[in-house]
């Protein structure tokens, strides 16, 4: 029986193993690859969840249940008012801000219906009387969710028109060019600038973000939700009216509308 070349065999072996090898690097890089790396925006949220006290939490759970609030209260805009000239609310942006609204609502009056601020915003949602009277024609806010939820929901529509309005059609397809679909456009950008706008108005928001693509050079700026937080560190810095509150005011939002979810499914 003829024996085999011990040289050869040393060397196919050698050879499988750097096969082997290279294989096992392919599959690592390619995990490495696989691995999602939070965005900025991302990494603000779960900062202010640590913040979200436990008890204030569980106060908010009680809240809500008593408030007997559930999303289907809430209705954005589905056609166009061609009186007032504002346009409608696309699906997804609408889909996006309903998720929302159980956050927004806790960070706006951690659902208290009694809740009335400095400047006289009261209820759940935080209206304040001179934006009651403009969607209902009387000054004295109420105090009912329903009613509440029906300004909210008109308020936040009509924001929408004026980010696109006070921002400019080329300052949107601006913005919008920076992403891939429509879909990334409004679930990235368009919902925290909704978002946004409830508290620092939607004028600002437009008019801060003309600013923003006047001053940023497109190949600057950034993809993603990481625009948004490039957009709010910008506006803070360079928009009048802009602080701190309005730059915190969006993660707040999704911390809170997280710690909800997760407690409810907990």
């Amino acid at each position: 029986m003829p024996m085999k070349d011990t040289n050869e065999s040393i060397g196919d072996v050698h050879s499988k193993s750097l096969i082997n090898e290279q294989a096992v690097s392919s599959v690592e890089f390619e995990r490495e690859e696989q691995i999602e790396i939070p965005d900025s925006f991302s990494k603000e949220i779960e900062e202010w969840v640590k913040h979200i006290d436990e008890v204030d939490l569980r106060q908010t759970v009680e809240l809500v249940k008593e408030s007997k609030f559930h999303n289907d209260m809430v209705k954005f805009r589905s056609e166009p008012d061609e009186r007032r000239g504002r346009p409608a609310v696309p699906k997804l942006l609408q889909d996006n801000l309903a998720d929302l609204v159980p956050g927004w609502l806790a960070q706006e009056s951690r659902f208290r219906k009694d809740a009335v601020s400095s400047s006289k915003a009261t209820g759940y949602a935080q209206i304040k009387p001179n934006v009651w009277e403009e969607y209902k024609k009387t000054s004295e806010v109420s105090l009912d969710i329903g009613e509440q939820m029906e300004v909210f929901g008109e308020l936040v529509s009509d924001n929408y028109h004026y980010i696109l309005h006070f921002a400019g059609e080329d300052v949107i397809e601006t913005l919008r060019s920076k992403f891939d679909s429509e879909d990334k456009f409004i679930e990235a950008l368009m919902t925290p600038l909704m978002v946004n706008a409830y508290n620092a108005g939607g004028p600002m928001i437009g008019r801060a973000l003309n600013k923003f693509v006047e001053s940023v050079p497109v190949e600057e700026m950034k993809s993603g939700r990481d625009l948004f937080v490039q957009f709010t560190d910008f506006a803070k810095d360079n928009v009048d009216g802009f602080k701190e509150e309005q730059d915190e005011y969006v993660p707040k939002v999704y911390a809170f509308n997280d710690k909800l979810d997760n407690f409810n499914r907990g």
